[in-house]
């Protein structure tokens, strides 16, 4: 019986080793173990890489792998001892536990991987980046932000003969610094006044033009090689102002023309057309001109938003833009309106005509693929950037006779602003792409680049440009764009924003200081199915800015906040962001009445005060610049908007080969801002020159080309340490996201992968507005 027993225990103990061996086994076959749930939004805050190198291995392993690569991370970036890298749509890991992957030392925060590389292709691709180095004389666009530099890069890219000698190389970041155009369009600069009340324009528009950016290659390997990016046209590809495409009569409609209107009223980039996408009235059971009607009704009521009041202005939104819109729906002059009835006339209105007649006339479609999230460490993404609408408000007339016009605004009357014309009325239309993995994103980043290829200047290509944008647009702006969204009507839209002084109040009451430009930002709710006014992104209360007569107690929360997030607001980081509250105090802004010396001159920016200082010149600058206030303001020398709301259905020209400068008194400008177009104009008593916020004209010798950099002086007069001098930022925002669609469409998701991967570990997304 001992004996059996005995045997028993033998068995027993070798079954529990088989067992124990098993498991063991298993779990070294096991990724990784799932790490633990994690508060950080990766899409939007994910780790940035410091370094990245690459070993071309003297044999391939056995199951193919040819290349050793490393991550190196700050410490504390990534806690689990492996990192999940999305390249393409395909997951790589790669581990710091010091033996697999090729990993040399546990915790030292430099992560491995073997991978199968194309090696032809890829040094193929890499030759191709040095190519366009020294064609664009070992310059690099290098932007921080928003903020410009130009930057000499003595060494080159890639060191073939050490790749090929089998040592290590670092890929640097600067393969994604590349210049998107290595043949600048300089411009010749025209003067004219400013016609009446309102801005004027004069000029054809034409194409601006880059080249290409990488040499063909033949390639052998695993797949076709990434393809030279197409010539981005900034005027076609990224902010499209064109009169013959946002007046194209088929897909757009003017209620200024005439009593009934001119073009499609039912044309796919019309107001009622859009609108009627965002309702998505089959899903939500909400009529149109009901949603309509609640948003403007946010304009004539007071409202409430995080603790902050937001003062009606009700006085002239009902004169200047209900009481003629419900008139011309009518086409009744006749008909009284007032703050008792307008609701119940609005109501009593065809909706059909309601929205025909809607005074909203298209000024600029843009591509916002640079406002993505970065898709690498999860595979998926909840935000694939936005495409756009920018509509100014137009003042219109029953018959369509003047002042029947494309901005809306009016003098008040009596009073000491008697006479002065508050003119300027912008609505946005924001919304977010519906993509959701690389390949998706970057086929999108395609097709908005493949129109830059089209000639507008023939019939057919014209027609062509036309179909393939509403290809583009039709994506977000359709009745059921994101059916994912069920709480946001199945639309498309992530929000609406609005910038204007002509509805303004004639004076300040409380903390409504005015007359001023007004910010405010609407969502759609998810319970009533209406836009519903709500905090700005990123842009706290008036009351807190020391640069605009803030209370020291307020004051002080702000550069404390400011100061303890400094390395975060730098960083660009989701961190860094404005937050609802400040402890218990409501910090973020329900609106923002940013400072407005003329409804042409914008001061404004955000900062302390020499009691409650924000320390850091860096922080102070990007947590102004990344408010809409500071950014549409002093901070980039933006007069508030960044697509003129003035004009006579005139083009705008300040892309093309012969800018523009509108004089207006002391006032000068381009119609679209030098933020964004990296130039501008300065007088210099008796002319006008090409130039920056200085009073030099040859700071810059690309000061009159597309390619340059605009300067503007710190708004708050930080100076360069250990100087006297002002330091000055640097702009060109279209550069900048010409560089982004190039890296998108060129180092995104293609088969080589190391230059795919340089374009995810290096990406930080903006976490802007703007």
């Amino acid at each position: 019986m001992k004996t059996v027993i005995k045997h028993n225990k033998r068995i027993l103990f070798v079954i529990t080793l088989f067992i124990c061996s098993i498991v063991v086994l298993l779990s070294s076959f096991d990724d990784h173990k799932v790490p633990p749930p994690s508060s950080r939004d990766l899409e939007q805050d994910p780790p940035i890489a410091v370094k990245l190198t690459v070993q071309k291995l003297k044999e391939p392993l056995g199951t193919g792998e040819n290349l050793a690569v490393t991550l190196t991370y700050n410490p504390g970036d990534i806690i689990d001892g492996y990192v999940d890298i999305i390249v393409g749509d395909s997951r790589t890991t790669f581990y710091d536990d010091g033996k697999t992957g090729g990993d040399t030392e546990a915790g030292d925060n430099v992560f491995s991987a073997f991978v199968k590389e194309d090696l032809e292709g890829f040094t193929a691709q890499m030759e191709g980046f040095d190519a366009t180095l020294s064609a664009n004389k070992n310059i690099l666009d290098v932007f921080e932000g928003r903020v410009f530099t130009k930057v000499e890069r003595k060494d080159p890219l890639f060191d073939k003969a050490a790749f090929e000698q089998f040592e290590v190389i670092e890929i640097s970041r600067d393969i994604l610094r590349l210049p998107p155009d290595v043949d600048p369009v300089p411009g010749t600069l025209q003067i004219n006044p400013v016609k009446g009340d309102y801005g004027d324009g004069s000029g054809n528009p034409s194409g601006f033009n880059i080249n290409k950016m990488f040499t063909p290659y033949n390639h052998m390997g695993y797949g076709p090689p990434p393809p030279p990016p197409p010539t981005i046209d900034k005027a076609k590809s990224l902010f499209i102002t064109d009169l013959r495409v946002v007046r194209d009569p088929a897909r757009t409609f003017n209620p200024c023309i005439g009593a009934f209107g001119s073009g499609n009223p039912n044309g796919a980039w019309t107001f009622a057309s859009l609108i009627k996408g965002i309702t998505n009235q089959g899903y939500s059971g909400i009529a149109p001109k009901a949603l309509v009607l609640s948003w403007i009704n946010s304009w004539m009521v007071d409202l409430t938003i995080n603790g902050e009041t937001v003062r009606n202005r009700s006085l002239r939104m009902l004169s200047l833009v209900i009481s003629r819109w419900i008139q011309k729906a009518r086409h009744n002059g006749a008909l009284v309106i007032t703050a008792a009835n307008w609701q119940t006339e609005w109501n009593l209105t065809n909706e059909d005509s309601l929205l025909r007649y809607a005074p909203f006339n298209l000024k600029t479609i843009v591509n916002r693929q640079d406002l993505r999230g970065n898709f690498g460490y999860g595979g998926g993404t909840n935000n694939s950037g936005e495409t756009r609408f920018i509509w100014s408000l137009m003042q219109n007339t029953i018959t369509g006779a003047p002042p029947c016009r494309d901005s809306i605004g009016a003098p008040f009357v009596g009073g000491p602003l008697n006479g002065i014309n508050f003119d300027g009325f912008n609505v946005i239309f924001e919304y977010g792409n519906v993509q959701t993995n690389c390949s998706a994103i970057k086929a999108l980043g395609l097709q908005w680049a493949n129109l830059s290829t089209f000639n507008l200047n023939t019939v057919a290509g014209l027609n062509g440009y036309l179909a393939a944008l509403q290809a583009i647009t039709d994506l977000v702006t359709v009745p059921g764009a994101n059916p994912s969204r069920t709480t946001n009507n199945k639309s498309a839209i992530n929000q609406v924003r609005s910038n204007e002084i002509a509805i303004t109040n004639a004076s300040t009451v409380g903390t409504d200081k005015s007359p001023r430009w007004q910010f405010r930002e609407f969502k759609i709710n998810g319970t009533t199915k209406l836009l519903q006014e709500v905090v700005l992104f990123d842009e706290p209360q008036n009351i807190f800015n020391g640069a605009d007569g803030g209370a020291p107690a307020n004051v002080a929360i702000l550069a404390n906040w400011v100061n303890t997030h400094s390395a975060a607001i730098i960083a660009q980081s989701t961190t860094g962001l404005v937050p609802l509250t400040i402890g218990t105090t409501p910090f973020q802004a329900g609106k923002s009445n940013y400072p407005s010396i003329s409804p042409q001159e914008a001061p404004g920016f955000w900062n302390g005060t020499p009691a409650n200082p924000i320390t850091d010149d860096k922080a102070r600058f990007f947590f102004s610049n990344n408010t809409c206030s500071g950014c549409h303001s002093k901070q980039t020398e933006t007069d508030f908007t960044m697509a003129d709301y003035k004009g006579d259905n005139t083009a705008y020209n300040a892309l093309t080969t012969n800018p523009v400068v509108t004089v207006n008194g002391p006032q000068f400008k381009f119609d679209i801002s030098p933020f964004l177009t990296g130039r501008s104009a300065i007088f210099i008593n008796p002319s006008f020159f090409f130039g920056d916020d200085s009073t030099s004209v040859i700071e810059d010798p690309t000061d009159n080309t597309l390619t340059g950099v605009f300067y503007a002086k710190d708004a708050a007069g930080r100076l360069y340490p250990g100087t006297g001098i002002v330091r000055k930022w640097g702009f060109n925002d279209l550069q900048r996201r010409s560089q982004d669609l190039t890296n998108l469409i060129t180092s995104s998701c293609n088969p080589i992968f190391s230059t795919s991967l340089a374009s995810v570990v290096f990406f930080q997304p903006l976490n802007m507005a703007h």
